[in-house]
């Protein structure tokens, strides 16, 4: 999260959010970056998405004894509505967001969200796009263990992210 949050590509598109959203940005680029990962899924994944799905979910079951009462109760709605599935389309983002919305105090600022951002919608996913990509490297540097005793792979990985900013 800190990776994303202090990413320029992630800066400027909460700059493009409507003044009045760009407190919850975070929430809505981390919807829409799920939308826009199942939209272009094949992308990034050798595996069919919807198996990938089906595997979290046998996994997230498995371990529900070692869920907290409340992900236990997510875990229930996610597969009860198959969520995961459902991030295709955009209306999930702007329903998720509502939901949301409505358990902070005051009025829900994801109110008539769809309307709120459809301007913005192409820059989220270009900045997706852009992005992800990057993400994955990183994931890829952060796990890759080091080679031999001077660390040279390491090093390697985070010389290699820099030139990705």
């Amino acid at each position: 999260d800190a990776y994303t949050d202090q990413h320029p590509r992630i800066a400027h598109l909460r700059t493009q959010l409507p003044p009045q959203l760009r407190r919850y940005a975070g929430i809505l680029i981390d919807l829409s970056f799920d939308h826009y990962l199942s939209v272009h899924w094949s992308r990034f994944s050798d595996i069919e998405l919807s198996r990938f799905n089906a595997s979290v979910y046998a996994a997230l079951a498995a371990n529900r004894d070692q869920l907290s009462t409340g992900s236990q109760r997510m875990l229930e709605r996610l597969e009860e509505h198959d969520i995961l599935n459902l991030y295709h389309d955009w209306h999930t983002v702007t329903a998720t967001a509502e939901r949301i919305g409505e358990r902070f105090r005051g009025a829900n600022p994801f109110t008539d969200i769809a309307a709120s951002i459809s301007a913005t919608r192409a820059n989220m996913e270009s900045a997706f796009l852009d992005f992800y990509p990057q993400l994955q490297h990183l994931q890829h540097c952060v796990v890759a263990p080091s080679e031999g005793a001077n660390g040279n792979a390491r090093r390697y990985c985070k010389a290699r992210q820099k030139l990705l900013v």
